[in-house]
């Protein structure tokens, strides 16, 4: 029977000459993170910045504590976008800590769980640290004089909740076009449909969508799709995952009057240089929005197997 080690007791028992350990990995000290938030005038898809993790902080262990939101609600916990160590720009990701989860009633909800979900993991970041974040999402609006009436999306707008095998589909466009059709949606309002680049993957792949007898706007020769069956498509990656069957992207086709947008303060915007960091020029811009769901026989959810 072989007598195996780990990588740190390798460094400094078996190695020679014996290596030091890093502080992250042994003998260092054990700091918190916290933050707390009220999310009474937050948004579907609103992302709140927590907190900055320190670069070389390694992450032990965490959890998101919520109150209950509201039917069909969910939490996601995740990273904005940021500079590595080396400067490099790490994209933004809404689930990489935690996939959507039910925030429907008052839970605790371990994050960086696994390996894959970051425990352990060291924080590679510039001077300004890794931004974690929470994203609200799901389906519940809210409306009244106050806003404290909540409108959850209805089950018939979701013709696909079950666990899925495919993904975006010709069959589950159409099905979302059946909806609205038959919803009296008025087809000269413009319709819409946000999806994540796996579902434009799946469609490119299916052949009616590439050939121009079926799609005018030929999506294949152009490399990317733009509309079809009278949607527009919008591409985004902060789609979240469905809180139960967490291999399903939630995408959503709608029609531009379905969802209004509320300015509460427009752009403001500053350059300026910091003389604490060498006088390098930072750039700071600002605005206050937030959106709901406004009539909900002409907002769809579509479940995507990805």
């Amino acid at each position: 029977m072989a007598t195996l080690y780990s990588n740190q007791k390798t460094k400094w028992s078996q190695n020679v000459p014996s290596e030091k350990i890093d502080t992250n990995e042994q003998g260092g000290r054990m700091r918190v993170a916290f933050a707390d938030v009220t999310l009474a005038s937050a948004a579907i898809a609103d992302v709140v910045q927590m907190v900055n993790l320190p670069n070389g902080a390694r992450i032990i262990d965490g959890y998101l504590t919520n109150a209950a939101l509201g039917s069909s609600t969910t939490l996601s916990v995740g990273n904005a976008a940021y500079k590595n160590a080396a400067g490099t720009v790490v994209a933004a990701a809404a689930a990489s800590y935690l996939a959507a989860t039910s925030t429907s009633s008052a839970a605790r909800t371990d994050a960086f769980a696994t390996i894959a979900l970051g425990a352990g993991s060291v924080v590679d970041a510039n001077e300004d640290g890794l931004p974690i974040t929470i994203t609200l999402a799901g389906g519940t609006a809210y409306t009244g004089e106050t806003g404290s009436t909540s409108v959850a999306l209805p089950s018939a707008q979701k013709p696909y909740s079950s666990s899925q095998s495919d993904g975006l589909t010709i069959t589950k466009l159409l099905e979302a076009k059946r909806l609205l059709d038959a919803a009296d949606v008025d087809p000269s309002i413009q319709r819409y449909i946000v999806c994540g680049p796996k579902q434009i993957s799946d469609l490119l792949g299916t052949t009616q969508v590439t050939s121009a007898d079926f799609n005018t706007v030929k999506a294949l020769a152009q490399g990317q799709l733009d509309s079809f069956l009278g949607f527009k498509f919008i591409v985004s990656n902060r789609l979240v995952f469905d809180a139960t069957n967490t291999d399903d992207r939630l995408c959503y086709a709608f029609t531009a009057d379905a969802i209004k947008l509320a300015v509460g303060q427009d752009v403001l915007a500053r350059i300026d240089e910091r003389a604490d960091k060498s006088y390098s020029t930072q750039v700071y811009y600002a605005m206050s929005i937030g959106a709901a769901r406004m009539e909900e026989e002409k907002v769809v959810q579509i479940a995507c197997d990805e």
